[in-house]
Protein backbone atom coordinates (compact mmCIF):
# COMPACT_ATOMS: atom_id res chain seq x y z
CA UNK A 1 0.00 0.00 0.00
CA UNK A 2 1.44 3.34 -0.60
CA UNK A 3 1.97 5.94 1.63
CA UNK A 4 1.31 9.43 0.28
CA UNK A 5 3.50 12.68 0.66
CA UNK A 6 0.72 14.37 -1.50
CA UNK A 7 -2.90 13.44 -2.89
CA UNK A 8 -6.04 15.37 -4.32
CA UNK A 9 -8.85 14.79 -4.90
CA UNK A 10 -11.33 16.06 -7.77
CA UNK A 11 -8.14 16.64 -10.58
CA UNK A 12 -9.68 17.27 -14.53
CA UNK A 13 -6.17 15.62 -16.13
CA UNK A 14 -5.63 15.97 -19.84
CA UNK A 15 -3.11 14.20 -22.07
CA UNK A 16 -2.84 16.41 -25.24
CA UNK A 17 -6.53 16.82 -26.34
CA UNK A 18 -7.76 14.02 -24.83
CA UNK A 19 -9.21 14.55 -21.22
CA UNK A 20 -7.79 11.58 -18.81
CA UNK A 21 -9.76 12.37 -15.91
CA UNK A 22 -12.52 15.12 -15.01
CA UNK A 23 -13.26 14.05 -11.67
CA UNK A 24 -9.81 11.78 -10.81
CA UNK A 25 -7.09 11.70 -8.39
CA UNK A 26 -3.36 12.25 -8.10
CA UNK A 27 -1.15 11.40 -5.77
CA UNK A 28 2.85 11.48 -4.88
CA UNK A 29 4.06 8.64 -2.81
CA UNK A 30 6.94 8.30 -0.53
CA UNK A 31 8.94 6.39 -3.48
CA UNK A 32 8.41 9.74 -4.88
CA UNK A 33 6.32 8.39 -7.86
CA UNK A 34 3.65 10.23 -9.67
CA UNK A 35 0.83 8.26 -9.52
CA UNK A 36 -2.47 9.40 -11.49
CA UNK A 37 -5.90 7.23 -11.46
CA UNK A 38 -9.04 8.17 -13.74
CA UNK A 39 -12.57 9.12 -12.35
CA UNK A 40 -13.40 5.40 -11.66
CA UNK A 41 -9.96 5.13 -9.42
CA UNK A 42 -8.33 3.33 -11.98
CA UNK A 43 -4.56 3.76 -11.98
CA UNK A 44 -3.85 4.83 -15.29
CA UNK A 45 -0.27 6.44 -14.82
CA UNK A 46 2.73 5.67 -11.98
CA UNK A 47 6.40 7.30 -13.21
CA UNK A 48 8.87 8.21 -10.85
CA UNK A 49 9.02 12.40 -10.27
CA UNK A 50 12.80 13.05 -11.18
CA UNK A 51 12.01 10.79 -14.65
CA UNK A 52 9.40 14.01 -15.29
CA UNK A 53 9.79 17.07 -16.62
CA UNK A 54 7.40 19.88 -15.35
CA UNK A 55 6.47 23.67 -16.22
CA UNK A 56 4.74 25.75 -13.80
CA UNK A 57 2.86 29.07 -15.36
CA UNK A 58 1.69 32.08 -13.63
CA UNK A 59 -2.14 31.41 -14.57
CA UNK A 60 -1.88 28.79 -12.29
CA UNK A 61 -1.18 25.84 -15.02
CA UNK A 62 1.07 22.79 -14.25
CA UNK A 63 2.39 20.57 -17.23
CA UNK A 64 4.05 17.51 -17.03
CA UNK A 65 6.19 15.89 -19.58
CA UNK A 66 6.01 12.22 -19.15
CA UNK A 67 7.58 10.04 -21.98
CA UNK A 68 7.24 12.47 -24.12
CA UNK A 69 3.44 12.84 -23.41
CA UNK A 70 1.95 16.25 -22.04
CA UNK A 71 -0.07 16.12 -19.46
CA UNK A 72 -2.06 19.35 -18.02
CA UNK A 73 -2.93 19.21 -14.57
CA UNK A 74 -6.41 21.06 -13.07
CA UNK A 75 -6.78 21.25 -9.58
CA UNK A 76 -10.47 20.97 -9.38
CA UNK A 77 -12.99 18.74 -11.68
CA UNK A 78 -13.62 19.61 -15.25
CA UNK A 79 -17.26 21.09 -15.56
CA UNK A 80 -19.03 22.44 -18.28
CA UNK A 81 -21.40 24.56 -16.47
CA UNK A 82 -19.46 27.49 -16.60
CA UNK A 83 -19.05 27.57 -19.89
CA UNK A 84 -23.00 26.58 -20.49
CA UNK A 85 -24.47 29.46 -18.00
CA UNK A 86 -21.54 31.85 -18.22
CA UNK A 87 -20.35 34.58 -16.48
CA UNK A 88 -20.66 34.81 -12.58
CA UNK A 89 -23.68 32.73 -12.16
CA UNK A 90 -22.03 29.58 -14.17
CA UNK A 91 -18.93 30.05 -12.08
CA UNK A 92 -20.87 30.46 -8.76
CA UNK A 93 -22.70 27.15 -9.54
CA UNK A 94 -19.46 25.17 -10.84
CA UNK A 95 -17.44 25.79 -7.33
CA UNK A 96 -20.17 25.20 -5.10
CA UNK A 97 -20.92 21.84 -7.34
CA UNK A 98 -17.37 20.91 -7.11
CA UNK A 99 -16.24 21.55 -4.03
CA UNK A 100 -14.87 18.51 -2.13
CA UNK A 101 -16.41 18.21 1.23
CA UNK A 102 -13.63 15.74 2.66
CA UNK A 103 -10.70 18.13 1.33
CA UNK A 104 -10.91 22.08 2.93
CA UNK A 105 -8.25 22.95 0.83
CA UNK A 106 -8.65 25.57 -2.53
CA UNK A 107 -7.64 24.77 -5.86
CA UNK A 108 -4.93 27.80 -5.27
CA UNK A 109 -3.55 24.90 -2.17
CA UNK A 110 -4.06 21.87 -4.04
CA UNK A 111 -1.56 23.45 -6.43
CA UNK A 112 1.08 25.27 -4.49
CA UNK A 113 1.19 22.76 -2.40
CA UNK A 114 1.93 20.08 -5.23
CA UNK A 115 4.13 22.37 -6.84
CA UNK A 116 6.34 22.82 -3.45
CA UNK A 117 6.66 19.26 -3.26
CA UNK A 118 7.86 18.73 -6.62
CA UNK A 119 10.08 21.28 -6.60
CA UNK A 120 11.58 20.18 -3.44
CA UNK A 121 11.93 16.53 -4.56
CA UNK A 122 13.18 17.43 -7.93
CA UNK A 123 16.13 19.55 -5.85
CA UNK A 124 16.81 16.52 -3.94
CA UNK A 125 15.71 18.24 -0.34
CA UNK A 126 13.42 14.99 0.50
CA UNK A 127 14.92 11.62 -0.20
CA UNK A 128 12.48 8.49 -0.80
CA UNK A 129 11.63 6.12 0.99
CA UNK A 130 13.53 3.01 0.19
Amino acid sequence: MDQWLYQAGGMHVTCGRKSMSNNGFIGVTARHDLVLYDDDGKEYLRRPVMAMQTRFNALGGVQLTIDGQKYGLGFQPFSATATVLGGALGMALTAAAKRDKNDPRTEKQKRQQFIDLINQIQSGAIRPVA
